[in-house]
């Protein structure tokens, strides 16, 4: 039960870490078209809209890094 546990704590610590260290390295990766979205802005609309069209992929490889790294810490422990 107690590998259990630490293998789970680790896995879902590392998850939200590498979901923050994705996130923010496509943000870094963002450059914006500011020309053009000056010249668009006296067609947009007064209200705000989400949409999800992010890609899932950096979602599957942060979920496997996590995976990974979770599982050599469980061994890792389990050896110690």
């Amino acid at each position: 039960m107690k590998q259990y546990l630490i293998f789970i704590i680790s896995l879902l610590l590392l998850f939200a870490v590498f979901q923050m260290l994705s996130g923010w390295i496509m943000t870094l990766a963002y450059t914006p078209d500011i020309s053009d979205a000056w010249y668009q802005s006296e067609n947009l609309s007064h209200e705000v809209t989400f949409n999800g069209n992010g890609s899932i992929i950096p979602t599957i490889i942060s979920t496997g890094l996590a995976g990974t790294i979770a599982f050599l810490v469980v061994k890792k422990i389990k050896n110690i």
